[in-house]
């Protein structure tokens, strides 16, 4: 069942606070879909959807028709749909991924950038080997995930310099007060939920790694 939408924005409730961290990794696992349809060759929020942050995000119907779809998945949609502030909502999704993990040393350290991320070795994977043939299905659907994810990161990266530049452009008006440009352009958020998604792949990609060792 998919996680509860409130139809209006509330305050930063721990209920709420829940409700969206719930909707956050349902979109995540791809077991709960944002509701739109396809317009003219490219995917468009519904109205109850829709949020401020879906704004200036205009999907190219030939190189990113699903735009507003990855967008609707990120941290930031979710967080500006139940009202709570993001950051809360980033350090509750931490604790759920650590409590699962059996806390911080059950987390794995994300690979260096510029480094290919090192493949998991066959000896650490439980005793009961998939078939090949279960393997290669297992395999074609993490690719198709990680193309997901790889989309949703150019558009997080295009939505962060764009930020980082509109940031850059209001910190050189000696006028500005820093916490009013902090404010209003929200680019460390950004680079959060970029920050967290690199790692996804990164996850991603290794899990896809030993699927090819081993199946």
């Amino acid at each position: 069942m998919s996680p509860q939408r409130p139809s209006v924005v509330g305050s930063a409730e721990p209920e709420l606070l829940q409700q969206a961290a719930d909707l956050l990794e349902a979109r995540q696992k791809g077991t709960d879909e944002p509701a739109g349809s396809w317009v003219d060759r490219i995917w468009l929020p519904s109205e109850e959807e829709r949020r401020p942050c879906c704004d200036g995000l205009e999907p190219d119907r030939l190189k990113d028709p699903q735009k507003l779809r990855n967008h609707c998945r990120t941290l930031l949609h979710v967080a500006t749909r139940f009202g709570v502030d993001s950051r809360l909502l980033r350090v509750e999704v931490r604790r759920r991924r650590e409590g699962r993990g059996g806390g911080a040393k059950g987390r794995r350290a994300a690979p260096t950038p510029g480094r290919r991320p090192r493949r998991a070795s066959a000896g650490r994977l439980s005793a009961g080997v998939l078939p090949s043939a279960e393997a290669r299905t297992l395999h074609a659907a993490l690719e198709r995930l990680i193309a997901d994810k790889r989309a949703e990161l150019r558009d997080l990266a295009g939505r962060l310099g764009e930020l980082a530049g509109e940031l850059h452009r209001q910190l050189q008006d000696d006028g500005m007060a820093v916490e009013v440009a902090l404010t209003e352009i929200p680019a460390a958020e950004v680079a959060g939920d970029l920050a967290a998604l690199v790692e996804d792949l990164h996850q991603l990609i290794i899990t896809r790694d030993t699927l090819l060792r081993v199946g």
